[in-house]
């Protein structure tokens, strides 16, 4: 199950109490997402699931769990800033506005090797196809942002910041990539 936990009024709340088995959880500003699977199912599939918990305090009734996913999707590793949620679903990466209550396929593409998509702010980040892509929310435009002949993945955002591995081959050291705003990215090597 997930649990909420106001700090102000030390009151733990029970958000999820399901059955399912929930993964992945991730929390701003009161905004809790996670993925769950209902293990009983004879083909689980995995949904997203979102608890809007911003100003509860654990005192009242608590807002209810909202399923963000497709029953005819697998929907995995939600990541929330502020009213804004992306998951993978299926290989695509969808976006959610709380506000508005609108959900959006960014990608929209065949299946293929996605990977983790991230979001801070209006920018969300994904990978696949050996790139890394940055998407903005403001403009709706789709940059490659890595745009090499490495296998990139694992792109993570902050602000205007976005870090990824990249190397050339698995028999090569990784390398992280640091992109800036539209500066080159910076190469800095790892080995592991």
């Amino acid at each position: 199950d997930v649990y909420v936990h106001n700090l102000t009024t030390g009151i733990t709340t029970n958000v999820s109490n399901t059955a399912y088995a929930e993964t992945a959880h991730q929390i701003d500003d009161g905004v809790i997402v996670w993925s769950g699977t209902d293990p009983s199912a004879a083909s689980p599939i995995a949904n997203v699931y979102v608890f809007d918990g911003r100003g509860f305090d654990g005192t009242g009734a608590a807002p209810a769990v909202v399923n963000l996913g497709s029953a005819a999707l697998y929907d995995v590793v939600p990541q929330v800033s502020g009213a804004n949620i992306v998951w993978d679903g299926n290989a695509d990466v969808f976006h959610h506005n709380l506000d508005t209550g609108i959900t959006t396929n960014i990608t929209n593409a065949p299946a293929s090797s996605l990977t983790e998509p991230d979001i801070s702010g209006s920018s969300i980040t994904w990978s696949t196809g050996n790139e890394v892509f940055l998407y903005s929310l403001d403009t709706g435009i789709t940059t490659n942002i890595s745009n090499s002949p490495m296998v990139d993945t694992q792109a993570l955002v902050s602000g205007n910041n976005v870090v990824w591995l990249g190397r050339n081959s698995i028999f090569t050291p990784r390398e992280v990539f640091f992109a800036s705003g539209q500066a080159p990215p910076a190469t800095f090597t790892v080995d592991w």
